[in-house]
């Protein structure tokens, strides 16, 4: 297997999984995800065609994966999963920062981040990147709105920041 590819001029604990990658990504998901078994090659590359899928690092190993992807643009990240065991906390702010910095290059009008369940680490730190919690009948645009009621699972915790304050 070949290394995560870099994705260019990006934080570097931020890579973009490609089709090379369907295993690790299949490890993630099922491990950090909690899935009950893991994903077939078929279906996540069927992912692959609705998503970018972000592998999310530390110094040295994938800790999380994030799906990424944008309509009406709005930026939606799920599935969002992310390790935060004793020690991989030092490098959770960090990964949520770059993260956030690279949703920004693309001109988002908000941000959505779908956390299937929440932890006070992570409300935390989104928090401080002017996220915050929000249910899909508190949006002001019907774009958002629709996007939200289209997903398919049901989610504990939408964040959202606004990144046009028009909104």
């Amino acid at each position: 297997d070949s290394p995560p590819q870099v994705l260019k001029y990006e934080p570097s604990s931020i890579y973009r999984g490609t089709p090379d990658h369907i295993e690790l990504i299949s490890n993630l998901l099922f491990n950090f995800g909690g899935a009950e078994m893991k994903l077939s090659n078929t279906e996540i590359m069927a992912g692959f065609a609705n998503m970018t899928y972000l592998m999310l690092k530390d110094e040295d190993q994938a800790i999380g994966l994030a799906g990424w992807r944008f309509d009406n643009f709005v930026s939606i990240i799920d599935p969002f999963y992310l390790d935060i065991e004793e020690q991989n906390k030092a490098f959770v702010g960090k990964i949520i920062y770059d993260l956030d910095k690279f949703i920004a290059r693309y001109l988002p009008q908000v941000n959505l981040i779908y956390l299937p369940q929440t932890h006070s680490i992570l409300t935390k730190i989104l928090s401080g990147l002017n996220y915050h919690s929000i249910s899909a009948d508190e949006f002001a645009v019907n774009a958002v709105r629709e996007v939200i009621k289209m997903e398919e699972f049901a989610h504990q915790s939408y964040w959202m920041k606004e990144y046009k304050q028009y909104l």
